[in-house]
This record gives C-alpha cells, sequence and structure tokens, in this order.
C-alpha cells in the first residue's frame, strides 16, 4: 500500500494504522492530480528510508496546541498541507 511505504520511508513510522481521510487537487483547473490525504495513529518511528532529493527532510513532532499557533502565525504555508490539516481538523471535531 503506498500510503504505508510513505509513511516508512518518510518518517520511518511502522506498525501504526491509516485512516484514509479525503482527497485535495494538487493543481485544480490545472492538473487532475489528488493527493490523498490520510492520518497515521499509533505508529513507531524507526530509521526514514529518504530518497537523494529528500535528504533534507527532517521529522519534529508538535502537540495539536504547538501546530494550531505555527498556523495562526503563518509559519506553515503550502497550500497541500494546509488543506490536509483542514480536513483533519475537520474530522476531529
Amino acid at each position: 500500500d503506498t500510503a504505508k511505504r510513505e509513511l516508512r520511508e518518510e518518517i520511518g513510522g511502522e506498525n501504526g494504522t491509516l485512516q484514509y481521510i479525503g482527497f485535495i487537487w494538487s493543481w485544480a483547473g490545472l492538473m487532475t492530480q489528488r493527493l490523498h490525504v490520510y492520518v497515521a495513529r499509533d505508529f513507531r518511528v524507526t530509521l526514514q528510508e529518504l530518497e537523494a532529493s529528500e535528504k533534507d527532510l527532517k521529522v519534529i513532532t508538535l502537540s495539536k496546541t504547538e501546530l494550531n499557533k505555527k498556523l495562526l502565525e503563518g509559519d506553515i504555508k503550502n497550500s497541500s498541507t494546509l488543506a490536509a490539516l483542514t480536513l483533519l481538523n475537520i474530522l476531529e471535531k
């Protein structure tokens, strides 16, 4: 499964559960590429398996409060990330 592989490769996440929460269009109006959004829970972190182009990827852990603070302060600017976090916030209400 692609989502489990990506979780393992990018953050070293294993043995958790993935919940599909929806998709977002990556370039609405220009392309039909969809980004599927999952919530990963109860996984353990092992070693990342990064490709050369991802070597600078760093994993950080934030509480929900810390994450929302970063959102409000404009520290998170990537539109796909913002849309995925919106889906998560709707799910958790």
